[in-house]
């Protein structure tokens, strides 16, 4: 039964690696901004030397950056909850193996 403990901790780890590369990935990816931070003379410009289907095509770049990661973080959550509930099954098994023994 420990053997099963150790399978599960040992996919929390590996869940947890997952969200943590998935969570790196999404902090640093190339996102811009709705250029809210942007003065309305900048606005302008940044208009005219970039074309909205220019704009909206980066705007598509940059959402498909985030898929994968996106994507990764749900899957090493679902890793860590799944082997909590290994961890959990293995540890019920060894106390009802422990109460019978006594």
């Amino acid at each position: 039964m420990s053997s099963v403990i150790g399978i599960g901790v040992q996919g929390i780890q590996t869940g947890n690696r997952i969200v943590a590369n998935s969570g790196n990935e999404i902090a640093s990816a190339n996102v811009n901004s709705d250029d809210t931070e942007l003065k309305e003379s900048e606005k302008v410009r940044a208009t005219e030397l970039q074309p909205d289907v220019n704009r909206k095509t980066q705007s598509n770049e940059n959402s498909k950056d985030l898929e994968q990661p996106l994507v990764n973080f749900e899957i090493g959550k679902n890793q860590v909850q799944a082997s909590a509930k290994v961890v959990e099954a293995g540890s019920s098994a060894i106390g009802a193996l422990l109460s019978i023994k006594v």
